[in-house]
């Protein structure tokens, strides 16, 4: 028995290894190497990176899922306010605490959170996907695995790496870098036509501002950031409940809370591919409105 489970501890050693030096030449590939650099994710790293580099000085900071990326022109409020303006909102999977905590040290006492998360993250304000870990991959490689939970993680990132580099080298298919301007806003479906959007929408009936606001308090504390609800399509909720939903949130976040919820309901021809995900002329009108906010904020 013992020469037994000493064979197969010394078969797993040496499997293990092998498949070790089978991931580290993974991520050595230059096929790899540019396929993942390609990433539609490495558009919130490179922003991040903007965002670190201007970390003295005053600006605006967009946090939340893809509703802000695909639903704001953070380059003209930059250009309207004259003030560094940077879109974080990549993938409602990064989570609300991920974004947070990846600029926290980076804002200073004149910078401006607007906070614009997805009902989802809304409703647990603690999830996160598989995605969050994706990041780290992208840019540590296997050193990003770590316990248990980034291990599974990896292999689906692993997973999914093979097979868009199989089917789709240049990503030439779907979201990726190109589709990002300097300032992190997602543009590259502006001259798109749109796709149909699922009408099953999930309910997030049973959202709680007060614990997204404490959430979001443990992370910001006496920062000066704002919450803003996420764009929201016309058939999503009825009035009862946007109405619940607003009183909920007006509530929960007295005067961090400057924009309603009826402002983000826009008609189904507004959105590009999801429910979440606005064409470029609801997008500026969603920035028209964020803009006349901040500019009553900006001035002060």
């Amino acid at each position: 028995m013992k020469r037994f489970l000493l064979k197969i501890t010394k078969y797993a050693v040496v499997y293990g290894l092998v498949l070790t030096c089978g991931l580290i030449g993974f991520h050595k590939s230059e096929v790899v190497r540019e396929y993942l650099s390609r990433s539609y994710y490495m558009g919130y790293l490179n922003t991040l990176r903007q965002v670190k580099s201007k970390a003295n000085e005053q600006k605006i900071l967009f946090l939340g899922g893809s509703n802000l990326g695909f639903g704001l022109n953070s380059e003209r409020i930059e250009n309207t306010l004259n003030v560094s303006t940077f879109n974080l909102g990549v993938q409602a999977g990064f989570g609300l605490k991920r974004s947070i905590e990846d600029v926290q040290s980076f804002i200073g006492p004149k910078n401006i959170i607007i906070l614009s998360p997805e009902y989802s993250n809304i409703e647990d304000p603690h999830r996160y996907d598989m995605d969050k870990h994706y990041l780290d991959f992208l840019k540590i490689g296997l050193n990003a695995v770590v316990d248990f939970e980034t291990f599974v993680a990896y292999l689906s990132f692993l997973q999914i790496s093979l097979k868009g580099i199989a089917l789709d080298p240049q990503r030439k298919n779907g979201y990726n870098l190109g589709w990002f301007n300097s300032n992190g806003d997602v543009i590259g479906h502006h001259d798109k036509k749109p796709k149909p959007i699922s009408v099953l929408y999930e309910g997030y009936l049973d959202l709680s501002g007060a614990e997204t606001r404490k959430f979001i308090d443990s992370l910001l504390i006496d920062k000066n950031y704002f919450f803003i609800p996420p764009v929201t399509n016309e058939n999503r909720f009825t009035t009862v409940e946007l109405n619940k939903i607003n009183k909920d949130f007006k509530k929960a976040f007295t005067n961090h809370y400057p924009i309603n919820v009826f402002d983000m309901v826009y008609e189904s021809d507004c959105f590009y591919d999801t429910a979440y995900h606005l064409n470029i002329s609801c997008k500026e009108d969603r920035t028209n409105k964020i803009i006349a906010f901040l500019k009553t904020v900006i001035s002060k």
